[in-house]
């Protein structure tokens, strides 16, 4: 499969599990990120220094609607206005002995596709995905964002064109707030958790709580592990893991009735990493007197890990 054909297929695949754009766009309208302070105490924020555009369309449709040029400085143009957000001139110098921190490189993919069968979009469909990291930093946050929506084939161009912007403008601000949580102060990165809605910005401030490992954002991260959402639950069990507060013990124990086989290993193996007297007695009781025999195996498993963590002088993170 040639490189053009296989970066359709995944964005594809990610569109097609997000939901879909025109009904994040109504839920998107009581749920706007909330205002960044002027500065942070570090006065920082996210420099983007490249941005990379790329357009694909399935062979049976016609070329976009959209030319790279159109794409490119809409995306340009947003980013300039967002808040958080520098964007540095194309032929900026980076590195030597710029004290700031390297930038952002954008890569912004719009793919036209036909839906596979069973999707819940029927017929052709538009995909934006976009990524933004910085090159050579492995703790850096990254941003992530996807939309999808129906293809509109039979409008007129004009029709398609407003269609593919309207995708474009929802993962630019996605991309915007998730860069807006990077660098902003505690408390707003906290109260973000409390008051969105929107499930994929949810997620993407619970995972940049794990990454700048917020323990101020433990007690709404416990709360969310009842949310409907798994998605949801998934993402704050991983986070209260990463960021290592105890506190977060007794409510991810409340989860080890997962069925997911695979799902229930990473939670004993995360109760195991926080560690303490109260994970040990937890595992100790799954390894003695779960019905399910691998179950028991991995808890025992887990709590001989914990020990040797434990006896090596290894603390939580």
């Amino acid at each position: 499969m040639g490189s053009r054909a296989t970066s359709l297929a995944w964005l594809l695949m990610i569109g097609l599990l997000a939901t879909p754009a025109c009904k994040r766009n109504r839920a998107r309208h009581g749920d706007q990120p909330p205002r960044a302070a002027a500065a942070d105490p570090g006065g920082r924020s996210i420099a983007v220094g490249e941005v990379r555009v790329t357009i694909t369309a399935d062979r049976t449709l016609e070329s976009p609607a959209l030319e790279r040029s159109t794409v490119l400085a809409r995306v340009r143009e947003r980013l300039t206005r967002a808040p958080r957000v520098v964007l540095l001139a194309p032929d900026r110098p980076t590195g030597g002995s710029d004290p700031t921190p390297p930038p952002y490189t954008l890569t912004l993919e719009l793919a036209l596709a036909r839906s596979a069968p069973g999707q819940g979009l029927d017929g052709p469909v538009a995909v934006v995905a976009a990524e933004g990291r910085v090159p050579g930093a492995l703790d850096a946050p990254r941003l992530q964002a996807q939309a999808v929506g129906p293809l509109l084939e039979r409008a007129n161009r004009a029709r398609v064109k407003q269609n593919l912007l309207r995708l474009l403008d929802t993962v630019l601000d996605d991309l915007v707030f998730q860069a807006g949580l990077v660098t902003a102060p505690v408390e707003d990165v906290v109260r973000s958790l409390k008051q969105t809605r929107d499930v994929q910005r949810l997620s993407a401030a619970i995972e940049i709580c794990s990454v700048r490992r917020l323990k101020q954002a433990v007690v709404p991260l416990i709360g969310m592990l009842s949310h409907k959402n798994q998605e949801v639950v998934d993402r704050a069990a991983g986070a209260l893991i990463e960021i290592g507060d105890r506190r977060a013990v007794r409510p991810l124990t409340r989860l080890s009735k997962l069925q997911d086989t695979a799902r229930l290993a990473k939670l004993l193996d995360g109760i195991a990493t926080l560690g303490g007297s109260e994970a040990a007695s937890f595992l100790e009781f799954v390894a003695s007197g779960h019905e399910d025999e691998d179950i028991r195996f991995m808890a025992a498993e887990a709590l001989e890990r914990m020990k040797r963590r434990q006896g090596a002088g290894v603390a939580p993170k």
